[in-house]
């Protein structure tokens, strides 16, 4: 009859599509799995080498460097420090600071190196900053490197009134860069290089991330850290480009260029930047069968596979030495 012709056509059809729907499981588990994988051995395989050609800095104008005391920072200090450079490093924590400094001075010999209190997330800090060395280096400077930066799972709002992350990743390197831009136009050849990162790439300017925040954020206040730190570092390479576009050809004192070193690099604060860049993919409500059985697998074989990806991952990264190397070639 009929009816059992359509009887049969459709247990046909829901036959075929779980069959197909089974394969289709299988494929897109698989596949990003090995996409996953296949992506972060290219990026290791093909990565550019860092290259840097030693430049005597002995008799320049001093190098100003934010978060220098750690990570590639420390590595781009070291490595001044070594070429004979004047250096003066913007430290959070002057006891870590000057430690860091004391320490240089013992591996390089050089003695053109100090530290002075710096901390991003209190713009009163930044001014009082380069207030200092407008007064102690009224003959220029050889160059700016806005290298501390910082992400955060969470937001906060600072004593300024504004977001944490956005802060600390763009509103104070602003403000310190164009607090200095007269001092390093009077060198007149002088460098501004800003530390980015590859998640700015699929980042957007949201310019609300820009307004004062309430020191008691409401608890139904939705905001993801990472997305702002994104955000940052976007409109970070936006000034920078904006800078460069600004010289005039009687101008050209300066160059204004971000470094991005388009990977994961060992440095003490991976770890926890890893942490907050996870979870804030993981809010995104990505759904489907494929999805759902990778995160399943995720939970039941994590004890097994994370301690080996984590040691894999790790000697597939950047050393800070190579970072660093790559921070003071610019």
């Amino acid at each position: 009859t009929q009816e059992e012709q359509d009887e049969l056509e459709e247990k046909q059809l829901e036959e075929v599509c779980e069959k197909w729907c089974g394969k289709a499981i299988r494929i897109f588990t698989i596949g990003s799995m090995l996409w996953g994988l296949l992506t972060s051995l290219s990026e290791w395989m093909f990565r550019p080498p860092v290259l840097l050609e030693p430049v005597k800095l002995v008799g320049r104008l001093p190098f100003v460097l934010t978060g220098g005391t750690e990570g590639i920072g420390a590595a781009a200090a070291r490595q001044l420090a070594l070429d004979g450079g004047r250096l003066i490093i913007g430290a959070r924590n002057m006891t870590k600071g000057e430690s860091f400094v004391e320490m240089l001075k013992r591996e390089t010999a050089n003695p053109n190196i100090e530290a002075r209190y710096l901390d991003l997330s209190k713009l009163d800090t930044v001014v009082d900053f380069a207030t200092s060395l407008q007064q102690s280096e009224g003959d220029g400077l050889s160059g700016l490197l806005n290298n501390a930066a910082a992400a955060f799972e969470g937001c906060e709002a600072t004593i300024d009134g504004f977001e944490l992350a956005t802060q600390v990743n763009y509103l104070a390197p602003v403000l310190l860069s164009t607090l200095l831009l007269p001092l390093l136009e009077a060198s007149g050849d002088a460098r501004l290089v800003h530390v980015t990162c590859p998640a700015a790439a699929s980042a957007r300017v949201d310019l609300a991330q820009l307004e004062h925040m309430p020191l008691m954020i409401p608890d139904d206040f939705k905001c993801d850290g990472f997305t702002r730190y994104s955000s940052a570092k976007l409109m970070l390479n936006a000034f920078s480009a904006t800078l460069s576009k600004r010289r005039t050809a009687a101008a050209m004192a300066y160059t204004s260029n971000v470094f991005d070193l388009g990977g994961s690099i060992d440095t003490p604060g991976e770890p926890s930047f890893r942490v907050v860049a996870v979870a804030s993919r993981r809010g995104l409500g990505a759904i489907g069968p494929h999805v759902i059985i990778r995160k399943v697998l995720g939970y039941v074989l994590a004890p097994i596979f994370s301690p080996i990806g984590r040691f894999l991952s790790r000697k597939a990264m950047r050393t800070a030495t190579e970072g660093g190397s790559g921070l003071v070639h610019l």
